[in-house]
Formats: structure tokens, sequence, C-alpha cells
């Protein structure tokens, strides 16, 4: 009888602590959020929304332990200087507009979260992407991943 108790216990404790390790799997939030700056003279809504859907894409294949809350394009006179700065190290014809900047919010789980992350914290990050003509995204810069 005791032996029944204590293997009960034990399978309980088991399953609590196998349901707990499932909560920071990583993904796209439920209420995940896209900006768009319709005033922007730099890119169009479209334009501003292939690289959002590319950099969504992208970002929720990678990493697991980590939560994309929202994506927007970072508005002209940030991505103007983003862009001056990098440029050189990048290689970066302004004038392709195939180079934009995002201001990406993600949260980090409790679990699997890459060793230069806090657990448990948001982070709002300012990323430089490309996108490429068949559609994907190159991360240039983003942060200390």
């Amino acid at each position: 009888m005791m032996k029944k108790l204590v293997t009960l216990c034990l399978s309980l404790l088991l399953c609590f602590s196998l349901f707990g390790c499932g909560s920071s799997a990583g993904g796209i939030a439920d209420d995940f959020k896209i900006t768009t700056d319709q005033t922007s003279e730099i890119f169009t809504e479209k334009e501003q929304m292939a690289f959002i859907e590319a950099f969504k894409e992208d970002f929720s294949k990678d990493l697991s332990g980590i939560t994309l809350m929202s994506i927007g394009y970072a508005k002209d006179e940030e991505h103007t200087h983003q862009i001056d700065y990098y440029k050189d190290i990048y290689d970066i014809d302004p004038s392709k507009k195939d180079v934009m900047v995002l201001d990406v919010t993600f949260k980090t789980g409790q679990f699997n979260v890459p060793k230069t992350l806090n657990t448990n914290t948001e982070y709002n990050w300012t990323y430089l992407v490309q996108l490429q003509k068949d559609g994907t995204i190159t991360v240039l810069d983003r942060g200390y991943f």
C-alpha cells in the first residue's frame, strides 16, 4: 500500500513538472501587434508589411523560449539614423530600399532562453534587416544574440 502511494505521488510530481516545462515554448503572442507608419516618406505600408511578415517568419522558427509580442517600422527618423550609421559597415545603398529598421518587442520565458538574455524579461530592441529577392529576411544587426 505504501509503495503504491509513493508511486502515485511521484507520478503526479512528474506530471506537474512536465506541464511547467511547456509554458516557455515561445512563438507568437496571442495579442501580437503589428505597427506600420502610414505617414512614412520612405516606405509604403505594403513595403513595411513585407519586411514585418518576413521578419516574423524568421524570428518564430529560430528561438524557443522567446515569445514575439510586437513588430513595427521604426519610423523614418530612426530608420535614417540607423542606415547612416550602418551603411558603410554593411555596404547598404539606401536608394535600393532593401534594408529596414524594425522595432521588436519580445518576452523571454523561464526555460530555453539564450544565455545572453535574462529569464522572464520583456525586451524592446531595434533590428536592422535586409529583405532578399526571394522574400526571406537577413538580420544584419539584432543585439546580443
